[in-house]
């Protein structure tokens, strides 16, 4: 059976009570992460500017525009929302494979509402949409030499919006071949990631709206009987296009339904580049348990994996600072709660900022790297020297990240991070709820319900 098939007719054939319990207490974790960083991002300038973009179509009212509390039609409240949640670039990652909740949860949403899908039908769409494109995402992987030009993020995404839609409009296995054929054909373009090294840094990751955007009109297409190319992932297309050099028919369908992707979901402890995580966390490491003070440092020397060298000491708006390590570990040493305050405006110019900025060297390590590669990106190993003005040397290697498989979130840290994004702009009430109603997701009988809490404060 080609790869193509088996994938849909795991989708149609799975079940709510085949997801094992795990599974589902992960997937609410997925959901709750992603809520917090969609609202969190809904609130940031660039999120409402996008916000009235998509408010100018209108379209139908069918699904909330989270934060803004707004209805449009599905497609265009999963563009939106999808968005939001990467803004911060505080949404979850996998090993070297992007964000896939926010083409997964947002679209599950957006869709679940137009279909009346209860929690359960969200859980199930889900757990799939992480489960079919995070296999597809490994299976197109670019090698070590060609991810220093591109990075396919948005193209085997769109398949996680894919899946979640086919599955809450009840496709058949036919119909989501047809779905998945007509996604591979309007999937974005991969990410070029010379690009971000240059500054300004633009919205570098936008295309994950389109992907969202796609495979919800994909699903929708399909279900009207729209027919397409039946074996995407089998044809030597699909990974060209998306510019990889490399593709693994195998990885696709490999342990299928026994190995669950969701598992590998690693969430963020601060809004930046998932790949610097470990440098943050061994300074963090080092100035708590030396009780320095940013006055007390002479110098900070970090080697890291290749892709997560972003040495900029002078990064002007929020993107420059997402993808700036120096900016990253001086808002760590200066105590800065993680979340949309690290890219207060008037931060850029703070003298205590700029002198850490100047102490900071970021370069390759060579060995990060290998290991980075070897390990699909599960591996994520940073060394870091802090030099004190009394001449002392501290030195910390870390492999995993906080929020990584190897370090996890306990479920409360992930709500502390939830309500530090959602807080000011659901108010406590509406928050409380949210998380609630997420704990039991299994018994709600209507998303309206979740999705209705999701509204700003009035």
């Amino acid at each position: 059976m080609s790869v193509t098939r088996t994938l849909a007719e795991f989708t149609a054939d799975y079940k709510y009570e085949d997801i094992p319990q795990q599974m589902l207490s992960q997937a609410k974790r997925c959901i709750i992460d992603s809520l917090g960083c969609a609202i969190g991002g809904s609130a940031t300038t660039l999120g409402k500017t996008i916000v009235r973009s998509v408010k100018a179509l209108k379209g139908p009212k069918q699904s909330i525009i989270i934060g803004d509390g707004s209805k449009v039609g599905c497609n265009e409240a999963s563009f939106v929302n999808t968005l939001s949640a990467n803004l911060l670039d505080f949404d979850d990652s996998a090993p070297a494979l992007g964000h896939p909740g926010n083409t997964i949860i947002p679209p599950s949403l957006a869709v679940g509402e137009v279909v009346n899908a209860s929690g359960k039908d969200i859980l199930l769409a889900v757990v799939l949409g992480y489960e079919v494109s995070l296999r597809i995402g490994d299976g197109i992987r670019p090698t070590r030499e060609r991810m220093k030009l591109v990075y396919p993020i948005g193209c085997f995404q769109t398949y996680g919006a894919v899946v979640a839609a086919s599955k809450l409009l009840k496709l058949d296995a036919n119909q989501i071949v047809s779905a998945f054929g007509i996604a591979g054909s309007g999937a974005p373009l991969p990410m070029s990631m010379p690009m971000f090294s240059r500054r300004p840094v633009g919205y570098m990751k936008i295309a994950i709206g389109f992907a969202s955007n796609t495979g919800v009109l994909a699903a929708l297409m399909a279900k009207e009987g729209t027919p397409y190319y039946t074996e995407v992932f089998d044809s030597e297309g699909l990974w060209i296009m998306a510019g990889s050099d490399s593709c693994d028919h195998n990885a696709m369908v490999a342990d299928l339904g026994s190995k669950y992707w969701i598992n590998t979901i690693s969430f963020k402890p601060y809004p930046s580049s998932a790949w610097g995580h470990s440098a943050s966390k061994a300074v963090a490491k080092i100035v708590t348990e030396q009780k320095l003070n940013p006055e007390d440092i002479k110098s900070i020397t970090v080697k890291l994996v290749a892709p997560a060298v972003l040495p900029d000491k002078n990064p002007r708006g929020m993107f420059d600072r997402e993808f700036s390590l120096p900016w990253n570990l001086a808002m760590v040493i200066l105590g800065e709660p993680p979340g949309p305050r690290w890219f207060i405006e008037d931060k850029i110019d703070d003298p205590k900022v700029r002198s850490l900025l100047d102490k900071i060297t970021v370069e390759e390590g060579e060995e990060a790297t290998r290991l980075f590669f070897s390990s699909k990106g599960y591996v994520i190993r940073a060394t870091v020297d802090i030099v004190t003005n009394d001449g002392k040397t501290f030195t910390e290697q870390i492999d995993y990240p906080k929020g990584h498989e190897q370090d996890p979130f306990t479920d409360e840290e992930l709500k502390g991070k939830f309500r530090t994004l959602a807080l000011p702009v659901l108010g406590t009430q509406k928050t409380e709820k949210v998380i609630a109603i997420v704990d039991k997701l299994e018994e709600l009988d209507r998303i309206g319900k979740l999705t209705n809490l999701l509204r700003g404060k009035v």
